[in-house]
């Protein structure tokens, strides 16, 4: 009878198996989805960690449900953001790290003392999270329309303690919600639909088509938040929004149209690609 590879052996395997099906990160995602079923961490793959042949079989089988260009995160079941985890499953968009220069800049301008924000839009509760577990007296309330991302956001609350300052309502935009928040938080669909057949199989076929789809120039639901931002946010309050790269100087005329907000801020990520508009009214 054949022994089951060693955990270097299985590795080499994994990252061709992976690199030959056009996976961007190989090695890494064979090392993220091997530790997962070691238990181990990634650096206790090169300490003498092995492989049984049950291990194995359910190692390859993650290795070619990658190679499917399925998401590693709904492979592991999890996903890092800012510095949390946070459950993921099918269905729900899975966040993304460039939404963490939202939450840096909404943490800049958050006192400890700040009292209410909305995140819009919540998905996996990922931005509500994580400005939560960094201003311990912030309160949220984060919509979606998506009964699985509500139910997905109040139970990635309880898991980072959270819960009790962390209501979530099945909502479209702010529709229902009564009261100013110091803080709007919304990362709305933004990829104009002619461009999702162009999009990575990872999110072209796994995250829903209504957390993408932004209409014909990607901009159908900033305007609709815009309309709405006058009774959201307090006279002194802010709006933090994600964008695509590209749609800054679209997105300034349509607050200046619709909500009547001048000077609307363009803050690029760490890939130096337009990412926020930071409305202050």
């Amino acid at each position: 009878m054949n022994r089951p590879p060693t955990a270097p052996e299985a590795l080499r395997a994994a990252e061709e198996r992976l690199k030959a099906a056009g996976v961007a990160s190989p090695r890494a995602d064979a090392e993220l989805l091997l530790a997962r079923r070691l238990g181990v961490e990634r650096h206790g793959l090169y300490a003498g960690a092995d492989l049984d042949e049950t291990s194995f079989d359910c190692f390859t089988a993650d290795v070619e449900r990658r190679a499917r260009r399925e998401p590693l995160q709904l492979i592991l079941g999890e996903t890092e953001f800012y510095g949390i985890r946070l459950e993921v499953r099918p269905g729900v968009f899975i966040p993304r790290p460039e939404t963490e220069a939202l939450v840096g800049l909404a943490l800049d301008y958050l006192t400890d003392d700040a009292g209410l924000a909305y995140d819009l839009g919540c998905g996996c509760g990922n931005i509500a999270c994580a400005l939560a577990v960094n201003r311990v007296n912030l309160r949220l309330i984060a919509t979606d329309t998506s009964a699985e991302a509500v139910e997905l956001t109040k139970e990635n609350a309880a898991l980072c303690g959270v819960g009790e300052r962390v209501a979530v309502v099945q909502a479209d935009l702010a529709a229902g919600l009564l009261g100013k928040a110091d803080l709007v938080c919304c990362n709305p669909p933004y990829v104009p639909a002619g461009e999702i057949p162009g999009l990575e199989p990872e999110v072209r076929d796994h995250d829903p088509g209504k957390a993408l789809d932004g209409g014909e120039d990607g901009l159908a639901v900033i305007r609709r938040l815009a309309g709405t931002l006058g009774n959201l946010i307090k006279p002194d309050g802010l709006a933090l929004v994600e964008i695509g790269d590209g749609q800054g100087e679209a997105v300034r005329r349509i607050f200046s149209e619709i909500a009547g907000v001048e000077g609307v801020e363009i803050r690029k990520d760490l890939a130096g690609r337009q990412r926020v508009a930071v409305v202050r009214l």
